[in-house]
């Protein structure tokens, strides 16, 4: 199988599903991949045979995509070609497992029970790594405060694993996850796994890690 970029297109004005397919259309037959045509001579008859070579589109659910999916469908028709927008379009698989696990991140932020009744209070995981990370990466102080204690831990056997032996942890800032960004939460929460060893060492900070930690440069501390 072989790939070819044929366009990476600017599109001026507005992004609306006509807009989108009048650029499509123009696009493909700038690449001669709409139509070819072929003359069949059968006796004294000429037969024009098109062959659509178009086949179908990977996209993600916008509103404007299935829109320009229905123009192109008309645009096409109005050449005698054959196109049906719903079958040519192909939802992309990492958009829909994107989408899938928003909703279970939501679920586990607001749970409901099968029979419709709320249950009892849980730790909502993702809400409490996000202010987690929120915390530590709330100033340029604190992200190079917590780069320290990770050095000092290193340095002084801070870090424990489940089975109690000491650890190297690499020196890694926490990751935020961004809405618009796919796999960030994912990416979020492996990073806290990874330094998950690092809140063992709240039980060996002396009193000047911790007001490192909490934003200050020196000990003690006179402004945050």
């Amino acid at each position: 199988m072989k790939s070819a970029l044929i366009a990476f297109h600017r599109i001026h004005g507005s992004h609306d599903g006509k807009a989108l397919a009048r650029t499509v259309l123009a696009l493909l037959d700038r690449a001669d991949i709409t139509v070819k045509v072929y003359f069949l001579p059968n006796w004294d008859v000429l037969f024009l045979i098109y062959l659509f070579k178009t086949g179908h589109f990977t996209m993600d659910n916008a509103s404007n995509n299935a829109t320009m999916m229905q123009e192109l469908e008309v645009l096409l028709d109005a050449r005698d070609i054959p196109f049906e927008a719903a079958d040519s379009k192909i939802m992309c698989f990492a958009h829909v497992i994107d989408l899938s696990s928003g909703r279970v991140i939501r679920a586990l932020a607001d749970p409901i029970a099968d029979d419709g009744e709320v249950p009892p209070p849980l730790v909502d995981p993702i809400t409490h790594a996000r202010k987690v990370v929120r915390a530590i990466r709330g100033s340029g102080m604190r992200r190079d405060a917590f780069e320290e204690v990770i050095v000092n831990g290193n340095s002084k056997g801070w870090f424990k694993n489940g089975e109690g032996k000491t650890v190297q942890i690499r020196s890694l800032q926490l990751l935020r996850d961004v809405r618009t960004r796919w796999d960030s939460v994912y990416h979020m929460l492996n990073r806290l796994r990874e330094l998950r060893p690092v809140r063992h060492l709240i039980h060996h900070l002396g009193k000047t890690d911790l007001w490192l930690l909490s934003g200050c440069r020196s000990f003690p501390c006179t402004s945050k």
